[in-house]
Order: C-alpha cells, then sequence, then structure tokens
C-alpha cells in the first residue's frame, strides 16, 4: 500500500534476517546474520517502526531444542543489533497447526502480532521469505514484501512488492 505510514514491521527470521539452515538453529552461535539485515532493522527502528519477529518452530524440531537455546539465540541477534544501533520489540514463535492451512495460520499470525502491538494492519508491513507467510499478510490487509534474491523469478500475485534483501525491503518502506 503505498502512501501509508507504517508503524509496524514483522520480519521473518530465517532467511530475511538471517541465514537460513536446514533445521532449527541449534546453538546461539549457528545465528548468521546475512549482510545489510542488521543495519536495516537499525535503520527501520530509527525511523520510529516498531519490529517483530517471526521464528517457525516446529513442534517435533523443539522437542530437540531446549526454550534456553532459543532464548540464547535471541539474546545474542539482540546483542548483535544492539551494537549497530536497533533492537527488536517483538519475538514471535509460532508452529504451524496441521489443522489450518498454512496460508490460514500465516494471516492469523499476523492480525495477532498487529493486534498485540495495537497497530492497525493497513500500518503493517510483512518482510518475508516463505510465499505462506507473503500470502497471509495479504489476505490480512497488510503490506506483503517477498524478500528473496529469486523473488523476480517466482509467480506471484500482482500487490506482492519485493526485495532482494532486507536493507532493500527496508529501503522500499521508508520511501512508502
Amino acid at each position: 500500500m503505498r502512501g501509508a505510514t507504517y508503524q509496524l514491521v514483522i520480519i521473518e527470521r530465517d532467511g530475511v534476517i538471517c541465514e537460513r539452515l536446514p533445521g532449527d538453529v541449534a546453538t546461539a552461535e549457528q545465528l548468521t546474520p546475512l549482510p545489510g539485515s542488521l543495519e536495516a532493522i537499525a535503520r527501520l527502528n530509527h525511523s520510529g517502526m516498531r519490529i517483530a519477529v517471526t521464528v517457525k518452530h516446529a513442534q517435533p524440531a523443539a522437542k530437540n531444542l531446549p526454550i534456553e537455546t532459543l532464548n540464547q539465540t535471541h539474546a545474542r541477534l539482540q546483542q548483535l543489533l544492539a551494537r549497530r544501533g536497533g533492537h527488536l520489540d517483538g519475538l514471535f514463535i509460532y508452529d504451524p497447526d496441521e489443522s489450518l492451512s498454512k496460508q490460514n495460520h500465516a494471516r492469523e499470525l499476523v492480525e495477532d502480532i498487529a493486534a498485540r502491538f495495537s497497530i492497525p494492519l493497513e500500518h503493517t508491513a510483512v518482510v518475508c521469505h516463505d510465499p505462506d507467510l507473503v500470502q497471509g499478510a495479504l489476505d490480512c490487509g497488510a503490506t506483503a514484501i517477498l524478500a528473496r534474491a529469486d523473488a523476480a523469478d517466482l509467480p506471484l500475485q500482482t500487490n506482492v512488492r519485493t526485495a532482494a534483501n532486507l536493507l532493500a525491503a527496508a529501503d522500499d518502506i521508508a520511501k512508502s
């Protein structure tokens, strides 16, 4: 939505902020920020936007990954961001419910995060790597930005914005 004043940016961690691994990030040391991603979040923070991060954490994997490890991983992310003048306002760990379609779950996730921050969906941007999260954002009226180097090669709806990475997405959001 061009002309919107964004107040909330929901960002998918894996594949947008950090390198995407074949499984869950098992240790804090495995969390590897993508080039420019931490600077992009700091820029958005300095523009007055709230930043929420989503992490897909499937239940079978969760049994092998203690919550303490997940907390250490996100504490490391916060430390890395602080060095660049940025921070996260919220972290949302979700497990896609098998009883719902992935798109319905993604829509409910975006709606829930915006509601927790008391920010209207039309003032919310979702920057993600997962096409289901893109569709979920669109379904509830948020702006969706697919941040992937291969985004231009994917079949997308005309109202999906694309960016090569989070830094490019942050520039796009700042111009809106």
